[in-house]
């Protein structure tokens, strides 16, 4: 949450309003800056835990996605 709040503040000029186009780039950045602890991490699993992960995270992909579409669709 704090390396968030750290990107959201670097990303968010002097006197300007955060917005989620601020949100979703802060988000690109930590991931691109963590990818290889987060691949690192990914490798120690075993294949089990690895496939419940990746099942997981497919499933709130999916759930984000349908989300965002009701949210479109509403507008």
């Amino acid at each position: 949450m704090q390396m968030l709040m750290n990107e959201l503040f670097a990303l968010t000029g002097q006197g300007k309003t955060c917005t989620l186009e601020h949100l979703d780039m802060a988000q690109k950045n930590i991931i691109q800056v963590r990818e290889g602890s987060y691949l690192m991490q990914l490798n120690i699993l075993s294949s089990k835990q690895k496939r419940l992960l990746q099942a997981i995270a497919k499933r709130v992909v999916q759930k984000l996605s349908h989300r965002k579409h009701l949210s479109k669709s509403m507008h």
